[in-house]
């Protein structure tokens, strides 16, 4: 799953804290797109995160769309994630 994407072209930082809530790992990877059509990582690394763990995603990269992708680490197991987006302009 992806979360809502942002626009951050109006903003001069951003981050996405990532908090694993559930019972089993997630993985978590920051994507960017110019359009809000074609996305991807650019590099950015995935991130496992176990249950009850948080990661500050900051992306290095600038385009105008930014989102969090979200993953199972393990097929078929249900999680939970809490993702906190803040910007400064």
């Amino acid at each position: 799953v992806y979360t809502s994407p942002v626009d951050v072209s109006r903003l001069r930082v951003f981050s996405f804290l990532t908090i694993n809530t559930g019972p089993n790992p997630v993985i978590a990877q920051p994507q960017q797109s110019p359009d809000g059509v074609d996305w991807d990582s650019f590099g950015e690394l995935a991130y496992l995160l176990e249950p009850g763990e948080k990661h500050l995603l900051v992306p290095q990269h600038f385009l105008r769309f930014a989102r969090v992708k979200l993953q199972n680490a393990r097929r078929g197991q249900n999680s939970a994630v809490t993702v906190w987006f803040q910007g400064q302009s």
